[in-house]
């Protein structure tokens, strides 16, 4: 997870992000999620999500079996709704993986 300070001010957040990782995989196949959370205090509200094969490295239209212990590079988008994080809110990034 990765989490901002709070923020001074609202934040506005539209359009398309781009996550981007490197991984470490222990099997041929591996999933990995994505999340953007708007925290404020003790509540989160999901903002989005979006699920990523990792063994689409190189492009949705290739895929490949993952070599247990190698890293591997995967970039895929968070498309929002027109959100504003409010001031004193902190914007997170949850990633998680998962079994395909």
């Amino acid at each position: 997870m990765f989490l901002t300070n709070a923020l001074t001010q609202p934040l506005r957040l539209a359009g398309t992000a781009t996550v981007k990782l490197r991984v470490q995989v222990n099997r041929p196949a591996a999933g990995l999620q994505a999340r953007l959370v708007d925290y404020n205090g003790s509540s989160a509200y999901v903002v989005t999500r979006t699920m990523a094969d990792v063994g689409h490295y190189k492009g949705l239209s290739i895929k490949r079996d993952l070599v247990p212990g190698n890293w591997y590079t995967i970039s895929w988008t968070l498309n929002t709704d027109d959100r504003i994080f409010a001031a004193g809110h902190n914007m997170g990034l949850v990633s998680s993986a998962e079994q395909p």
